[in-house]
């Protein structure tokens, strides 16, 4: 009895799987894909791209000043030469952070505008066709209308 139950109850659950009944059946399946395009796939999703850039330099100016002091006294000369020293080191720190967020619906707006003008140059390119063929067929007549005089 124990096992008929459990048999009964495997088999209700597999059954019952309303994922298996979307995936199974196309109507279905259509319905999902229609209600997903017309929500969106993911409105909320946001992308941050980081990039950073970080240049260090450093730079060192030495500067000697020699000081000569001349001093005398009775019949001594006494030369006093004073030296300095100035020495500046720097370091330049460049940082640079560049952070670029990508919005969904932004990304979604960029996607309906290359459609649209993908739209626009498929319509240009088949009016020009159109503009060349019946340019062609207007050659056509005026060489067919030139010869027409020629011959007469």
């Amino acid at each position: 009895m124990r096992n008929i139950i459990a048999i009964l109850l495997f088999i209700s659950a597999i059954g019952c799987d309303p994922v298996r009944r979307v995936l199974d059946d196309p109507a279905h399946r259509t319905r999902v894909a229609d209600e997903l395009l017309r929500d969106g796939l993911c409105r909320y999703d946001t992308l941050t791209i980081v990039k950073r850039d970080t240049i260090i330099r450093t730079d060192t100016v030495g500067e000697i000043v020699i000081f000569t002091d001349t001093t005398i006294e009775r019949d001594t000369v006494r030369i006093t030469a004073t030296k300095y020293r100035d020495i500046v080191r720097t370091i330049t720190i460049h940082d640079t952070l560049r952070m670029t967020v990508v919005d969904a619906s932004g990304r979604d707006a960029h996607i309906r505008q290359v459609s649209e003008l993908e739209g626009r140059l498929k319509e240009a390119g088949n009016s020009a066709r159109r503009y060349r063929t019946a340019t062609g067929f207007l050659l056509i007549a005026l060489v067919g209308l030139i010869a027409l005089a020629v011959r007469k």
